[in-house]
């Protein structure tokens, strides 16, 4: 059920999260996050009339870290099994010390192919004009992830926090 997997990554977290960026970082990062997930994942059942999730809650990491002032959110997803299903997930708010700032950034790092139908991994990036991919990256680990994360945010002209190497 690929479609399944790619509605929770790419629009049903993102919708929960822009509706209000804070909140959903504090429910994803809290150490009881089972029932704040386990609501997640069957609003994703009705929305694409399945009978059961094919994810559980136990193969959904979430981990979090402050980078300078802001606040990036790091979701490790099942294993990718189509096209456009997401490795991971990277949420980047911006300055975490304003209270009225809810602005955030919604990365994923997604299994993509080359035309000879050798797997990879692109990095991209939802934002309110669309889907942006920004190529491929080296490898499917967190830490390529967030390099070239990083890298993006760096080269782009955004109202965030500096990145040193």
């Amino acid at each position: 059920m690929p479609r399944y997997r790619y509605e929770l990554a790419h629009h049903t977290f993102r919708e929960y999260c822009n509706r209000n960026p804070k909140e959903f970082f504090a429910k994803m990062s809290a150490k009881n996050n089972e029932a704040f997930l386990k609501g997640v994942l069957k609003s994703v059942v009705e929305i694409v009339d399945a009978e059961d999730s094919p994810v559980t809650v136990g193969e959904i990491k979430v981990f979090e870290k402050i980078i300078d002032s802001a606040k990036v959110l790091f979701i490790k997803m099942p294993k990718p099994v189509a096209i456009t299903d997401a490795y991971f997930i990277g949420i980047v708010l911006s300055d975490v010390n304003k209270d009225s700032d809810n602005s955030c950034r919604y990365f994923t790092l997604e299994m993509s192919a080359d035309r000879e139908g050798t797997e990879k991994s692109v990095l991209c990036e939802w934002t309110k004009k669309g889907h942006r991919n920004y190529g491929s990256v080296p490898g499917k680990s967190l830490a390529a992830f967030l390099k070239a994360m990083v890298q993006e945010i760096k080269t782009d002209d955004w109202d965030g926090p500096e990145w040193d190497d």
